[in-house]
C-alpha cells in the first residue's frame, strides 16, 4: 500500500502519485492493478483491453444478490471504460473513477490523513494581470506576498507544498493562476501536481450551507471580516493592497482551522477511499458499498437511470402563530437513522440496500458513541474529527437514499422512512397533548411545547422517552419566548419561520430574513432589533413603528456596505429567469447568450454566460434610482457609490416589507400603497404607519 497520497495522475500508461512529503511515486499499472469493470460480453478484441476473463460474481442490485456469469475486463487506460461499457447489455462498476475512488476502495493507496505541507492563498488581479499572490503555508506560518507567478511557484516548489486552499479557488484563483503559467519547467509543472482544494465548497458541504462569500463565512464563524479599501480597487496603492490581501488569507486560514474542514475531508477520504477533492455524500456511500461487498466476491450493478420517480418528504405542522412563552423543542435523537434501525421494511424491492443501510447505521452510531467518549476523556482532536465523520455519515444517509443519482435509488425507501418518521412525530404530539401541553408547531423530527416551565422540562422529557421507546427525544432550544410568523394566506403559522429568545439573551432565528443570504445587512440588522424589541423588551407595535421611522431618517448616514447585495453566481449554469445576479453580471460586462427551448406548455428562454473558464463568482450590487442596479466589484469600496443609492427603495423593500410581516403577525393589517410617484410618496407619507391599521 502507498500511504499519505495527496494526488494522482497518468503519464502515458504510468501512474504518478504525489505523497504528503512532496515525493512523486511512479508506478506501472501492473504493479498495482489495471483499471477494470464487469460486463456481460467478451471484449477481448477491443482496442485497449488487456484481458477479458470469464468470472462468476454475486451481482448486487438494490433488491437482490444473484450469482451471474460476467467478464472482468481489464484495460490499459481507465478513460476508455465508459465507451467499452456501452458495448455491453449489463455492466457493473464501470462508473468508478480509477484514481479518484477505485484505488482507495481496493486498498492499494491510502489518502493522507494529516497533511503537513499546505498553503492558504488568495490572488489580487487588476486589468487582467495578477498583481499579488498572498500565501500563508504550514511551514513558515507567516504571510508572504508574491508579485509574480514565477516567484510564487519557485517558493511552492522549493518547499514541496502539496495542497493549496483558496476560497472559490476552483471558480477563480486556480484558473487565473494556470493562465499565468507560461513555461514547462519542473517548478511550473509542480502546480499541476498539487492538490487544489476549494475551501468555499468544502465549507458548504460539511456545514450544509449555501455557497457564500469569504466575508459572510467569517461573520458566521464570529471571525474578523475583510478589510475595506479607502479608494477604488484599481487605484489602491500596493501597500494597502497587501494589507487587504493579508487579511483575506488570514480569514481563509482561520475559517478552515476553526471548522476543521481540511482534517475532516482527509478523514472521510481515508475511511471511504475517495480522493480528497472528490468527496460527496453519494460517492461516500458508493465507496462504502464497494468496501463492503467487493471483498466478498460481490460487485455492484451499474445504476439504472430510468426509474427516478419522486417521493413524499418530511412533515411540518404550524397550527398557530404569534408570541409564546416558556417553550422548548422535543427533538427525536437521530430520527431517520432510528427509523432505519427500528422499523421493518417488508417490500422485496430495495430490501438488499435497506439491510445494508441498517448495518451501516448501527456501525456509525456505535463508533461515534465510542469516539465521543474517547474525546471526552482525552480531548485529543483526532477522536473529535472521527466522531464528526460518523455524524456526517449518519446525517447523510437519508439524503443519499433520496438522491436520484445514488446507484441503488429506490423511491420506496425514502418514502418508507418519511412515512414512519411522520407516524412517530404524530405519536409524540399526542403524548405531549395527553399530559396537558400544547404543541402549535412541529418540524420533521421535533415538536414545540409551549407554557412549559424550565423546572418541568426534565420530568416531561423522562415521561415522553418512556412512552416512545425504542425512539428517544431530548430537549433542544429551550426558549424564554418564541415568535412564530403568520402565513398571510391562512390563519396558521408559517412553516420553518420562527425566532426564539434564550435565557442567555440570544436570538435563534430560523427561516426569516435574518438568516437568508438574499437580504441586505441593513434589512437583517433592523429585523434583529425588532425581534429583540418584541422578545426581550416586550415593546408594542407603536414602539416598533417609531423605531422604524427613526431608521428611515438615518439611512443616508449609514455606510454603503449596509445596503450591499451579495450572491455567489455560477457562470456555467443555465438560468431560466434573469435574476438580479444575472442582470448585474450582464451590466458588469459579462456576455449573456439566450436560447429558446420547447416545453410541455410552450417555449421558454434559457440564459447562459458563454465562454468563461471561471465557474463561480461573487457578485455584489446596490440599488440606485428607478430600481437600477449598481455593480460593485468584489474588491471595490461600496462607499464610492453611496451618492447613487436609492434609500427610499431600501426603506420600502428591505425595511418595510419584512417588518410589516412581523407586525401583521402581531395583529396589524396591510394597507394598499397608493399609486403615487416617488417624490409625492416621500412628501405625503412619512413612516411605516402607512402599512398598518392600528
Amino acid at each position: 500500500m502507498i500511504k499519505d497520497v495527496v494526488n494522482g495522475w497518468f503519464e502515458g500508461n504510468e501512474l504518478r502519485l504525489l505523497t504528503d512529503d512532496g515525493a512523486i511515486v511512479q508506478s506501472e499499472l501492473q504493479s498495482i492493478e489495471y483499471p477494470y469493470f464487469y460486463g456481460d460480453k467478451d471484449l477481448s478484441n477491443e482496442t485497449g483491453v488487456i484481458s477479458c476473463k470469464p468470472i462468476t460474481v454475486d451481482l448486487v442490485s438494490s433488491s437482490d444478490i444473484v450469482k451471474t456469469d460476467m467478464y472482468k475486463i481489464e484495460v490499459y487506460n481507465p478513460y476508455i471504460i465508459r465507451s467499452l461499457a456501452k458495448k455491453c447489455n449489463v455492466t457493473a462498476e464501470s462508473d468508478i473513477p480509477y484514481i479518484e475512488r477505485r484505488l482507495g476502495a481496493d486498498g492499494y493507496i491510502e489518502w493522507v490523513r494529516k497533511p503537513t505541507k499546505y498553503a492558504f492563498i488568495d490572488i489580487e488581479e487588476r486589468n487582467g494581470e495578477i498583481d499579488l499572490i498572498g500565501c500563508i503555508d504550514s511551514i513558515s506560518k507567516e504571510y508572504l506576498a508574491f508579485y509574480d507567478m514565477d516567484t510564487f511557484l519557485h517558493y511552492i516548489y522549493r518547499n514541496r507544498i502539496t495542497i493549496m486552499l483558496a476560497w472559490n479557488g476552483l471558480g477563480y484563483d486556480y484558473i487565473r493562476m494556470k493562465e499565468n503559467i507560461l513555461g514547462d519547467e519542473p517548478y511550473q509543472r509542480w502546480y499541476d501536481y498539487m492538490l487544489k482544494l476549494d475551501a468555499m465548497q468544502m465549507y458548504s458541504t460539511y456545514l450544509q450551507k449555501q455557497l457564500i462569500s469569504l466575508d459572510k463565512a467569517a461573520q458566521e464563524q464570529g471571525l474578523q471580516g475583510k478589510l475595506t479599501l479607502t479608494t477604488s480597487f484599481d487605484d489602491v496603492g500596493m501597500e494597502e493592497l497587501e494589507d487587504y490581501n493579508k487579511r483575506d488569507v488570514e480569514v481563509l486560514r482561520d475559517i478552515v482551522e476553526t471548522t476543521g474542514i481540511l482534517e475532516l475531508n482527509c478523514e472521510i477520504a481515508n475511511h471511504t477511499g475517495i480522493k480528497i477533492d472528490q468527496v460527496s455524500a453519494v460517492r461516500m456511500f458508493d465507496n462504502l458499498l464497494l468496501k463492503k461487498y467487493n471483498p466478498q466476491g460481490a460487485v455492484l450493478l451499474d445504476s439504472d437511470k430510468t426509474d427516478k420517480k419522486p417521493y413524499r418528504g418530511g412533515t411540518t405542522i404550524s397550527e398557530l402563530f404569534g408570541l409564546f412563552h416558556d417553550t422548548a423543542f422535543l427533538d427525536y435523537t437521530g430520527l431517520y437513522p432510528s427509523v432505519i434501525l427500528n422499523e421493518e421494511y417488508t417490500k422485496d424491492k430495495g430490501k438488499v440496500i435497506w439491510n445494508t443501510l441498517r448495518e451501516f447505521v448501527g456501525f456509525f452510531v456505535n463508533e461515534r458513541k465510542k469516539l465521543k467518549e474517547q474525546f471526552s476523556l482525552t480531548k485529543e482532536k483526532r477522536f473529535d474529527v472521527s466522531q464528526r465523520m460518523y455524524k456526517i455519515f449518519g446525517n447523510s444517509l437519508y439524503g443519499v437514499t433520496a438522491n436520484t443519482y445514488f446507484r441503488f435509488y429506490e423511491p420506496d425507501i425514502p418514502e418508507f422512512i418519511t412515512d414512519n418518521a411522520r407516524r412517530v412525530l404524530m405519536k409524540l404530539r399526542g403524548i405531549v397533548k395527553k399530559y396537558g401541553y400544547d404543541t402549535p408547531y412541529s418540524d420533521t423530527d421535533s415538536a414545540l411545547i409551549i407554557n412549559l416551565p424550565a423546572d418541568k422540562i426534565p420530568a416531561v422529557e423522562a415521561i415522553v422517552n418512556k412512552e416512545i421507546y425504542p425512539y428517544s427525544v431530548k430537549v433542544e432550544k429551550p426558549f424564554k419566548s418564541i415568535f412564530i410568523m403568520k402565513n398571510l394566506k391562512s390563519d396558521k403559522g408559517l412553516k420553518k419561520r420562527y425566532v426564539g429568545y434564550t435565557s442567555e439573551g440570544k436570538l435563534v432565528p430560523v427561516g426569516v430574513e435574518l438568516v437568508r443570504n438574499d437580504w441586505t445587512p441593513i434589512a437583517k440588522e433592523v429585523e434583529e432589533n425588532v425581534f429583540y424589541m418584541i422578545l426581550r423588551d416586550g415593546k408594542s407595535r407603536d414602539d416598533i413603528d417609531n423605531y422604524i421611522q427613526g431608521v428611515r431618517k438615518s439611512l443616508p448616514s449609514l455606510p454603503a456596505d449596509k445596503f450591499l447585495f451579495s450572491k455567489v453566481m455560477d457562470l456555467q449554469k443555465d438560468y431560466k429567469v434573469k435574476t438580479p445576479g444575472v442582470q448585474v453580471l450582464e451590466l458588469a460586462g459579462y456576455k449573456l447568450s439566450t436560447r429558446t427551448i420547447k416545453e410541455a406548455n410552450g417555449t421558454s428562454k434559457i440564459y447562459r454566460f458563454a465562454g468563461y473558464k471561471e465557474k463561480l463568482i461573487n457578485v455584489r450590487w446596490l440599488i440606485g434610482s428607478k430600481h437600477s442596479y449598481i455593480y460593485v466589484g468584489e474588491n471595490d469600496n461600496p462607499n464610492l457609490y453611496k451618492h447613487l443609492i436609492d434609500y427610499e427603495w431600501y426603506y420600502k423593500k428591505q425595511i418595510v416589507t419584512p417588518i410589516d410581516r412581523i407586525l401583521q403577525t402581531m395583529g396589524g393589517k396591510l394597507t394598499v400603497l397608493p399609486a403615487l410617484g416617488e417624490n409625492k410618496f416621500r412628501e405625503k407619507y412619512g413612516g411605516i404607519d402607512l402599512f398598518m391599521d392600528k
